[in-house]
């Protein structure tokens, strides 16, 4: 496969829902739901430093716009470098602010996942080049989403193809980001839940983490080993657990959160939101 292979054409949201209800309505979904979350898990655990670069929604959401500009350079024959100028315009476009746009620059410079040079072109600027840590997220993190996608539909090779196809990624990325610059963007049709799980620092792996322990059984963590297993501070804890209860996704009993029916709700359908979005790009000629 070449990088020059057609795209697919970005979905309707009617198209999207129809795909998200293929997922959810799935008679194995519960069972590949708890799978992939635990790998999710277990994934943003292990990888601390990137886990607590996309901590909040809007950063993540500014690195898969930098993807997006280093896929489809790289995709065109070029190194993948690019200006803050080309950032903050696609950023803007898809609303985060400049001050979410320099926080996440900073903080992918200060991890490694960014080296930022002069640019040669102009002196007054700089370009800004994923590092091979950076370029590494992306398969890493798509991988239990091609799982969990091929255990559901069979015959389609998602994991295969990501993993054998050293095309696949860069595909990927510039499929799924034409369609999310188009307006399918799966945290807008969950805005209520995102706002908790998604804007939240920590929300996301913290919500993944109360999930899986409650699906195995296990103790309930104190507020200190919370802290340190999402990488927060025992206020932010606090502050979650308190958004939380308040929002009815968990009930607190001497101070331990348990998760509730509307969680266990509102996370099933941010799954099949997000398996949806991903597996249409790791078609063929698709991403």
């Amino acid at each position: 496969m070449t990088h020059a292979e057609p795209l697919a054409q970005p979905r309707t949201e009617e198209q999207f829902r129809k795909d998200t209800a293929a997922v959810l309505d799935h008679p194995d979904f519960g069972l590949i739901h708890d799978r992939y979350t635990t790998s999710l898990s277990f994934y943003r655990e292990a990888s601390r430093p990137f886990a607590k670069l996309i901590a909040n929604e809007d950063r993540y959401r500014a690195l898969n716009f930098l993807f997006t500009i280093w896929a489809e350079k790289v995709g065109h024959g070029l190194d993948g470098s690019m200006t803050y100028g080309e950032l903050h315009e696609i950023c803007r476009r898809g609303e985060i602010s400049p001050r979410i746009l320099k926080t996440t620059l900073s903080l992918a410079t200060l991890y490694g996942f960014l080296e930022r040079r002069p640019n040669p072109a102009d002196g007054r600027s700089w370009l800004y080049i994923p590092t091979p840590a950076m370029i590494a997220f992306p398969q890493q993190w798509l991988m239990p989403a091609a799982n969990a996608l091929d255990a559901l539909f069979p015959g389609q090779d998602r994991s295969g193809r990501l993993a054998q196809d050293s095309g696949a990624l860069v595909h990927f990325l510039r499929s799924a980001g034409r369609e999310f610059a188009a307006g399918t963007q799966p945290q807008t049709m969950q805005a209520d839940f995102q706002e908790f799980y998604g804007r939240k620092e920590g929300g996301a792996s913290f919500t993944m983490g109360l999930l899986v322990a409650d699906a195995q059984g296990q103790p309930p963590l104190s507020r200190s080993e919370m802290a340190s297993r999402y990488g927060l501070t025992k206020s932010q804890v606090t502050q979650l657990i308190a958004m939380g209860e308040q929002k009815g996704l968990m009930l607190v009993r001497n101070g331990v959160p348990m998760p509730t029916d509307l969680l266990r709700k509102n996370h099933a359908e941010w799954v099949a939101l997000s398996l949806a979005f991903l597996g249409h790009h790791l078609l063929p000629n698709r991403g």
